[in-house]
């Protein structure tokens, strides 16, 4: 009887102990995987604000200007409004 009962305690304890070995291997792992991922979303961050800058400067209005004046555009001097007054198409 004792025998029984020790072997069925060192079972347990056995059993408890690989529960336990496998629960901290899984954690271990997410830990691991989440590290990952928020490197990921750091460079990630990077990346668009780098991006966001660079959008920034490139739809400036001054850099725009010197563009336009590059391929030889120039402001317009007369400005034609259409109004009522001026018919756009005929009635017919």
């Amino acid at each position: 009887m004792k025998a029984k009962i020790s072997v069925l305690i060192f079972t347990v304890v056995f059993l408890l102990s690989m529960v336990q070995l496998v629960i901290a291997h899984n954690l271990a792992t997410s830990g691991e995987e989440v590290r990952l991922l928020e490197t990921q979303i750091s460079l990630l961050e990077k990346e668009n604000n780098k991006l966001s800058a660079e959008i920034n400067q490139m739809a400036s209005l001054a850099r725009i200007a010197g563009e336009a004046e590059k391929l030889g555009l120039t402001k317009a001097t007369h400005v034609l409004r259409l109004t009522p007054e001026i018919p756009v198409a005929m009635n017919r």
